[in-house]
């Protein structure tokens, strides 16, 4: 990887900005001290501020279900340690985990990356957040975005919202937030000494000869806790279903490690400090031109959260560094002469402060302040032998010194009026600034382009302006109706207003759609606005407290949520041309804002058949997904679209055993992007079956995924670039096949 260093940057963020940041923060914080001596929580809740932190169990919708009122539950998807462990020995991808939820898909990228798409908005557009923290994905092609930073089995618990989202679940998106959590620290108990507990665990794949290797070790007393977590997986090119040939540029290697220490403070605080490294030496993108050939990410995070007699407090403050490197893989040729070098440096660094007050024993209000910085180079050092005069003699410059600075603050008010009526309703501004430097080509034929770039002013301020209101209705104890709004801007990332190029070759290397098109920036890019509003209707059947006052699940539960949303200023494209490439016409397009609309519905469900002391539980569960996206001005439809879609699983548990048999039916993907040219996709079905078994401290899981073998093309998948770069583009380009039959196993040993 050479060495760069930036030249001076007209567009940078001024200093100011991040004092303006930090004062707002204090401000925020000094703003609330004149209401705490004035908020009275009631005797028991005074009793509850003085008890200590202890750990509480993550709730898992498919095992807890938990009556409350609009906060209970407050996602539309959750992910607890349990459904993790279950899924886990099959994927070594975060994203993955989310499969079969209501309203999620998919969009294919390597075997770490892929991009979770929420009611056919994914990418930038949905807000992913680990630990409180958000991370953009540093890439022109997005090959390392943020779940990809964590392993499956670091995993927590993960919250899905969607749509009408809170204001206090983060701003600067449209689509909604995944939030990602790892396990609290676990102190031992008073008087305990010294408590030594961890796991290691290992899991096989056959489709791909994929292999994870991971382990937990911590050390606590009953005041500190000193913990780690690695991982390692590694994968070959995954065979295809049907004929069981090899997908070129699907293979990966991937290692992280994360150490933390937590410690009590006070009665009722816990400060956390965590630092990770992440090192993805390679990783192939069958749907892009390039591959990943190094990405190195180093993190470090605190976060403190505490209650107090006024309520609740928590703070997060974050730094992050990633260099990112992109060439050929030998599927699609190598760099052994050089290739095609593309590097990127970024940094990150942000807060977060947020404060729950309760007023009364029906209000509760919400306040919080948010900063993050964010950092950008992106260059491609020159090449020399037969690729010199094309790619040489100077470094091109994509983002020179390019800077995103976004300052968010927001109120929220909750309130249960009584009679099954509650409401939520906030008010948030994201002001983001954002800037690049001057910028440069390979050579001459450049110049054009770069001249005019650097002519313009380049520095752009959104002010952003999101709403929240939602009302439920608690219909007796077995229905609840909720309806919501909600307002939420997005505002454009550096590449999409400052990857300045229009000549083919650098176009070519700016797209995260996976299509094989070619895109320009647009320095004069709107953001984004949604108004989105939904409506859930859910059943269920009664519930009564156990002996010992817990709460089982419900014999069954129905859950339909319909949705639309109009969107303003959708980042969108127009057509600037058509490239033809050994006998295949790929769009090059610039970005442009157009008005969308996308709408759907998603309904989910589950019952248990019988709960018995012999025979265990057997219970049945199902989804079912449709969504549409259109442009307002010709109906075009938006690109990756998941067609209508539904799963349907059937579990037993007994004892230690735990089986499941899933089958997933997708429908044929007709209706597609013509601007893009994107591929349709014929439909298909696929037969998955699992089962894990627990002694003591061992677990074992075994899986058969696409038990039929079925040969099937992932519908967000984009093309098949690889194989068709791998055969000298003497074959079709197809859309991207999904992986075929995999025989799994894991293994899990706690101490």
């Amino acid at each position: 990887m050479s060495s760069f260093t930036p030249r001076p940057q007209e567009g940078r963020i001024p200093p100011f900005r991040r004092r303006l940041a930090r004062t707002s923060a204090l401000a925020l914080m000094a703003g609330t001290l004149p209401w705490l001596p004035t908020v009275a929580y009631g005797q028991q809740d005074a009793a509850d501020a003085k008890a200590p932190v202890v750990a509480l169990p993550a709730i898992d919708v498919d095992k807890d279900f938990v009556p409350g009122g609009m906060s209970v539950p407050p996602v539309d998807g959750h992910l607890g340690r349990q459904a993790i462990a279950d899924r886990r020995t099959g994927t070594p991808d975060t994203a993955a985990l989310l499969s079969g939820l209501p309203g999620m898909a998919l969009q294919g990228a390597g075997g770490i990356s892929s991009l979770p798409v929420i009611r056919g908005l994914g990418d930038d557009r949905v807000l992913t957040l680990v630990n409180n923290v958000p991370i953009t994905a540093s890439c022109p092609n997005h090959m390392n975005p943020a779940l990809s930073y964590i392993a499956p089995g670091d995993v927590g618990a993960i919250d899905v919202l969607a749509g009408v989202t809170p204001v206090s679940r983060g701003g600067d998106n449209i689509g909604g937030t995944i939030a990602v959590t790892t396990p609290d620290p676990q102190f031992a108990g008073e008087g305990q000494g010294l408590a030594v507990h961890g796991d290691a665990s290992t899991a096989f794949r056959s489709v791909n000869n994929g292999t994870t290797v991971g382990g937990h070790l911590s050390a606590a007393t009953d005041r500190y806790v000193v913990s780690y977590a690695g991982s390692w997986s590694r994968g070959d090119d995954y065979d295809r279903g049907g004929d069981g040939k090899s997908v070129n540029s699907t293979l990966f290697e991937t290692q992280s490690h994360a150490l933390s220490l937590a410690a009590r403070v006070g009665e009722d605080g816990v400060l956390e400090v965590r630092g990770g490294v992440q090192v993805t030496p390679y990783e192939g993108f069958a749907n892009q031109r390039m591959d990943m050939t190094d990405n190195r990410g180093t993190s470090v995070d605190a976060h403190y959260k505490a209650g107090f007699a006024w309520g609740r407090l928590d703070a997060t403050a974050y730094w992050q560094h990633v260099r990112h490197a992109m060439n050929f893989l030998a599927d699609k040729g190598g760099y052994d002469d050089g290739g095609m070098p593309m590097n990127t440096r970024s940094n990150a660094d942000g807060y977060t402060v947020k404060a729950d007050i309760p007023l009364s024993a029906a209000d509760t209000l919400r306040v919080g302040n948010e900063f993050h910085h964010y950092a950008l180079d992106d260059w491609w050092p020159p090449v020399g032998g037969m690729m010199a005069m094309m790619m040489g003699p100077n470094t091109f410059h994509t983002i020179n010194g390019g800077t995103r600075d976004r300052l968010g603050t927001y109120v929220e008010w909750e309130r249960t009026w009584g009679g099954g009526w509650s409401s939520l309703a906030g008010l948030r501004n994201d002001t983001v600034w954002t800037g690049t430097g001057t910028v440069s080509g390979y050579n001459a034929s450049y110049a054009k382009d770069a001249a005019a770039f650097n002519a313009r002013d380049r520095s752009r301020t959104d002010a952003n302006v999101d709403a929240t209101a939602e009302l439920r209705y608690a219909v007796g104890d077995q229905a609840t109706v909720d309806l919501g709004y909600a307002r939420k801007s997005r505002s454009p990332n550096l590449y999409e207003r400052y990857a300045w190029s229009t000549g083919n070759m650098a176009s070519s290397m700016i797209t995260w759609n996976g299509d094989g098109n070619f895109y320009v920036g647009n320095p004069d890019l709107k953001p984004e606005v949604a108004n989105t509003v939904s409506t859930s209707l859910s059943w269920h059947a009664a519930t009564a407290a156990d002996g010992e006052g817990a709460t089982p699940p419900p014999a069954w539960e129905v859950r339909l949520t319909p949705y639309y949303s109009y969107i303003e200023d959708y980042i969108s494209q127009r057509r600037l041309g058509t490239v033809v490439s050994n006998g295949v016409s790929f769009a090059k397009v610039m970005f442009a804002n157009r008005d969308a609309r996308t709408y759907g519905v998603d309904l989910s469900g589950r019952a248990t058949v019988w709960r018995d002391a012999d025979l265990g539980v057997l219970g049945v569960s199902g989804s079912l997904g449709w969504v549409r996206g259109q442009t307002v001005s010709d109906d075009d439809g938006l690109y990756h679209m998941m067609p209508l879609n539904g799963r349907i699983g059937v579990e037993h548990t007994l004892g230690g055993w735990h089986g499941a048999v899933d089958v997933q039916m997708v429908d044929a993907k007709t209706k597609v992007d013509h601007l893009l040219n994107e591929p349709t996709t014929p439909g298909y079905t696929l037969v998955n079956l699992r089962g894990s078994y627990s002694w003591g401290n061992i677990r074992v899981d075994v899986a058969i995924e696409n038990l039929m073998d079925k040969a099937y093309a992932l519908p967000l998948g984009g093309i098949d670039y690889g194989d068709w770069q791998a055969g000298n583009h003497t074959t079709p380009l197809g859309s991207l096949p999904g992986p075929g039959r995999s025989f799994n196993a894991g293994l899990t040993v706690a101490f």
